[in-house]
């Protein structure tokens, strides 16, 4: 997600300047001009414009943001209907940088689009002139520990303050992402995911509600600095106004403030009678990453210094052993006492995300194999594009101690509900069931399980894949089987 000015998305823009078709029968035009609207009659208290697809006016109201491309707009508070379930703000793409000014009052003209989700007037029959006149800004809505809800529904709660001016104290409850934005919520609880598909649901399946109290922040949306370090155990205090794309809200922050400290996550000692494995996915440490001048510093460092320069370090998504040993370089560049021996094994398909290990040089007769890399799917082709990688080795003990570490990164959500799920849920579902079969083979066994899983701790509606490597009751499995059955 990101902002209209490269930052929300922009690959889309060209759709939004199609011709515009003229149903000269509509009740809302004629012949001779098009309705003059309030704001919270274009919005409607539906996902969608009534007035979709329709050229109007929405005139006198006032500026409440100014963006490099667009601009929000809103009810001057004596017009509003003060109705909550319809929104007194609007977006107006613009696309270039609009001479006006907060508090201004406007008269706009267009065609009222539905973008990602958000309702917006944009496209070439645009136009927009200042009146002269001011306004004052209309008091933002405050978002509290019960509004947004938690209850799911077909129009969100956020819905009714779309692109209107909102204020909040909210916790931080996920890291700010690779786009700038980080997760929030006023909720009293930290918003989880549950199990189940996402609302509504579909074929009497389990429903998780998507947590609708959440939303998010984009720092510098408009004209605040960017902070990319949010994280759990901090709080933002803002006057913002709210955006939409697709099914997140997001604020864009007029002012804001941060609190409290992030929590420190950084592992305990080990003991002198314990040994420690560590597991990172290093997000495609590979020759073609444009970031690789950051990556490596920053993985060397997150091992070193957060786990603890662990004595057997499990890796996904390392490109080849070249990646490896240049990581392992810069780790003991950090650490010059420490020293790890690199080993990896590329996966099926010539894929470029691979797993690997690094193992401390005291860890004894270390032997590293694929697990499943000839099993196939189904419905065809390699069942594991990333095999399980095993290590076998003897700790350093007396006499020594045999362990075996399997090293997983499982097929990912991506997909689970697009044109290409049956796929995605099948594959998902056989991998889970080849590795459980592995682990049942080695039980008794100084077993370690760790990896890149791409599972949440419960059933997601489809596939249950923690419960079935661990060999629990699995919802999942029972909900797979009977996908299989109605194929």
């Amino acid at each position: 997600m990101s902002k209209r000015n490269n930052k929300v998305s922009t690959l889309l823009d060209h759709l939004r300047f199609l011709p515009l078709i003229l149903f000269l029968f509509s009740t809302n035009l004629t012949l001779f001009g098009q309705p003059e609207l309030e704001i919270w009659e274009v919005q409607g208290s539906d996902n969608i414009s009534p007035f979709l697809g329709q050229l109007v006016q929405v005139n006198e109201n006032v500026v409440t943001a100014v963006g490099d491309e667009f601009f929000f707009i809103q009810t001057p508070t004596n017009r509003s209907d003060n109705d909550p379930l319809t929104s007194d703000g609007l977006f107006i793409y613009t696309g270039f940088t609009p001479n006006l000014s907060i508090g201004q009052l406007v008269n706009v003209e267009g065609i009222v689009r539905e973008f990602e989700g958000l309702t917006e007037i944009a496209g070439f029959e645009l136009s927009f002139s200042a009146t002269g006149g001011t306004a004052d800004l209309p008091e933002p809505i405050e978002l509290t520990a019960t509004f947004p809800g938690t209850e799911a529904n077909t129009v969100r709660d956020l819905e009714r303050v779309e692109n209107m001016r909102v204020t909040f104290d909210a916790a931080v409850v996920g890291p700010a992402l690779g786009n700038d934005i980080a997760a929030l919520s006023t909720a009293a609880q930290r918003p989880m995911r549950e199990a189940g598909i996402r609302f509504p649901g579909q074929n009497d399946l389990p429903v998780w509600d998507g947590n609708p109290e959440l939303f998010w922040i984009d720092p510098d949306a408009i004209s605040q600095p960017n902070n990319r370090f949010l994280s759990v155990g901090q709080r933002v205090s803002s006057t913002s106004v709210f955006y939409q794309s697709d099914d997140l809200y997001v604020a864009f922050p007029l002012t804001y403030s941060v609190s409290g400290t992030i929590a420190d996550r950084n592992l305990r000692s080990a003991n002198d009678d314990e040994v420690t494995v560590g597991c990172i996915n290093v997000l495609q440490l590979q020759d073609e990453s444009d970031f690789l001048d950051t990556q490596y510093p920053k993985v060397a460092r997150y091992i070193v210094e957060q786990l603890g320069a662990p004595d057997i370090v499990a890796l996904q998504e390392v490109g080849d052993l070249g990646n490896l040993q240049e990581l392992n370089f810069r780790i003991n560049q950090l650490h010059p006492d420490l020293r790890y021996d690199s080993y990896i094994i590329q996966g099926n398909n010539n894929t470029r995300i691979n797993c690997a290990y690094l193992v401390k040089e005291e860890i004894q007769d270390v032997e590293v194999r694929q697990l499943g890399s000839t099993e196939t799917l189904s419905l065809g082709g390699r069942l594991h594009d990333r095999p399980p990688l095993l290590l076998e080795a003897n700790l350093p003990t007396n006499p020594p101690t045999p362990i075996q570490i399997l090293n997983l990164h499982l097929r990912s959500l991506g997909g689970i509900e697009g044109s290409n799920s049956f796929f995605v849920r099948t594959k998902r579902y056989e991998q889970s069931l080849s590795v459980a079969e592995m682990i049942q083979d080695r039980q008794g066994q100084n077993l370690i399980v760790v990896g890149d899983f791409n599972a949440i701790p419960f059933s997601d509606g489809y596939v249950d894949v923690l419960s079935q490597l661990e060999g629990s009751s699995s919802l999942g499995a029972e909900v797979r089987r009977l996908l299989i059955s109605l194929r």
